[in-house]
């Protein structure tokens, strides 16, 4: 009679710590700064993460990675009104190959709202001309538009494609 014994190892899972992530924005100061998630693999095999965020005041760096990984969860809290927001940001495995994880994020916005921002024009963003047609870049002219000032990076430009949003905007 012959026995085979087939031995196994725990299968893959995500484990992801901290299971919650606390923010603190005074408005006119300065953004708090990222915080770190430790990613590993519970179990057994490989595979590569990815992470997402449910709110655009919530971003991940980097949005991908093999494992061990320690992305920095950053939050982008400029023009946001006195009080608390919530997000999640999941991390997931490439191909959902393991149940995913996900990280409850809190950002409480203390302090007074910026006056209302007051829009004197629209124009397109090249010719300057008043009228412009759908889907192209257009330049906003006024005041109180935003609490800061942000200025073009290269890694905003993807695949030579010009962002649709900027920080949250």
């Amino acid at each position: 009679v012959a026995v085979t014994l087939v031995v196994t190892g725990a299968p893959a899972s995500l484990v992801v710590a901290p299971q919650s992530l606390s923010y603190q924005y005074t408005i006119g100061g300065t953004a708090p700064a990222p915080q770190s998630l430790s990613i590993t693999n519970g179990g057994g095999g490989t595979f590569a993460w990815v992470a997402s965020s449910d709110s655009y005041w919530t971003t991940v760096s980097p949005a991908s990675g093999s494992l061990p990984g320690t992305p920095n969860v950053s939050v982008i809290p400029y023009n946001l009104a006195p009080g608390t927001y919530n997000a999640k940001v999941t991390i997931a495995a490439a191909g959902n190959s393991v149940t995913p994880v996900t990280v409850t994020v809190t950002l409480t916005v203390q302090g007074t709202a910026p006056p209302p921002p007051a829009i004197t024009a629209v124009a397109n963003a090249a010719s300057y001309q008043t009228s412009f047609a759908p889907a192209t870049w257009v330049a906003i002219f006024g005041t109180n538009l935003s609490q800061t000032t942000y200025a073009w990076q290269g890694s905003d430009i993807v695949n030579g494609a010009l962002p649709a949003s900027l920080q949250g905007v």
